[in-house]
């Protein structure tokens, strides 16, 4: 592995480039390449794509956070450059993370002919976190579909394990082509889309696709709006599921009967679960102790120690009662003071809210730079599990 991370290299100019570039030709093996933390100009990624194409066997291509104040008209160039490389290096990568790299809709010009080629036929990871993708999304899904197209038609497959798109503005037209998408691979293990502005409509695409994808072992929609409709398409399609280990359903407003259904749909049948995310989805305290009773029969009287939040909830003046029910058990409600009150103060709260998305959305958005906000979200199943104190899995993507 050559990593760069952090080293806020600044690289304008080809010469700029060209220390990484030399330490980039010289290593002997180089199946892993950092970039992250650094920023590349438009000449300096031509004269690091020329060092790529000494690598064919280059796998892992680690290059969030890499694009600090460029313009987002440069940035698609400087993809080419480096998708590029590794087409005509003919190497086979099976790792792509470009997160935190702000780019927009026209970024995905710059991905799209390697996300269709040989070189990624091999794909298992595919991290495209807030990168605002938008439009885009559908753009990414096309690809991946054209790439799966190709991959057979050349007698390969084409199994992308874990897909990660948080905060890109998806919404529901992105998440119904991500869903075609997800359909047609079928061998998906990780899908993280939270932050997306997927409303009903989209979730329940999603959520059909998943049935089509038996292996998945998380799926992450937090902060999206599923509402009951949602809730209930994914509930249908949770028993066939069986390896599901992480569900964040957080902040997804679901409600009482969404989360209901979700909570009886999850069973003994479940038995790799190990983290459930109800937290912020105006449940009553009838629901929280509805839950809370499922949750020690189903999990806890086996001894299955599935950690399950749910704070942030409307148990109202009931929420000391529901959390005594919760006592000496995995499930955590939170504080009284992080409780949202009663049910019809929280549904007052979010009429008034609803319609200020896509508002705080345009407010956050770049008009000309690229501004990198670093920092991950937890995009995938060990991150996730870590940060709740869960155990930590064994990596399937090899460390060099």
């Amino acid at each position: 592995m050559l990593s760069f991370l952090d080293k806020q290299i600044k690289m304008d100019s080809a010469d700029d480039a060209e220390s990484v570039a030399k330490q980039i030709e010289e290593c002997p093996t180089l199946r892993t390449l950092e970039l992250r933390g650094n920023t590349v100009g438009v000449e300096a990624g031509r004269r690091l794509a020329q060092a790529l194409e000494m690598h064919p066997e280059l796998e892992r291509c680690l290059w969030s956070d890499m694009f600090t104040g460029r313009l987002k008209s440069e940035i698609p160039p400087i993809l080419r450059s480096m998708c590029s490389a590794m087409i005509n290096a003919h190497c086979h990568i099976t790792e792509l993370d470009l997160s935190d790299n702000a780019f927009g809709p026209i970024g995905t010009e710059g991905i799209s002919q390697f996300l269709v080629s040989k070189s990624a036929y091999s794909l298992q990871v595919l991290k495209l976190n807030n990168n605002g993708l938008g439009a885009g999304g559908k753009t990414i899904a096309e690809c991946l579909l054209k790439c799966h197209r190709n991959a057979s038609a050349d007698g390969h497959e084409f199994k992308l394990k874990t897909f990660v798109a948080g905060r890109n503005r998806l919404e529901d037209p992105g998440a119904k082509a991500l869903a075609e998408a997800f359909t047609v691979l079928g061998s998906l293990e990780e899908v993280s889309i939270p932050q997306n502005g997927i409303r009903a409509a989209g979730i329940c695409a999603l959520a059909r696709s998943f049935r089509s994808n038996p292996s998945l072992r998380l799926i992450n929609i937090n902060d999206n709006t599923c509402t009951v409709e949602g809730a209930l398409a994914l509930a249908e399609v949770l028993d066939d599921l069986t390896e599901i280990e992480v569900l964040d359903l957080g902040d997804s407003l679901c409600r009482d009967d969404g989360i209901l259904s979700i909570s009886e749909a999850l069973s003994e049948h479940h038995y790799k679960l190990q983290f459930v995310d109800f937290s912020g989805n105006e449940l009553s305290a009838e629901t929280g102790e509805a839950v809370i009773a499922q949750w020690k029969e189903v999990f806890l009287s086996r001894g299955q120690n599935v950690k399950l939040k749910m704070s942030n909830n409307c148990f109202g003046s009931q929420f000391h009662e529901v959390k005594e029910m919760a006592e000496s058990t995995p499930i955590d409600l939170g504080e009284s003071d992080d409780d949202e009150g009663t049910l019809s103060e929280c549904s007052d709260e979010y009429v008034e809210s609803e319609g200020d998305y896509e508002d705080e959305e345009e407010d956050e958005e770049e008009e000309g730079m690229q501004e990198s906000h670093g920092g991950d979200d937890e995009g995938n199943l060990n991150d996730l599990l870590n940060s709740i104190g869960g155990l930590k899995f064994a990596d399937t993507q090899g460390r060099d």
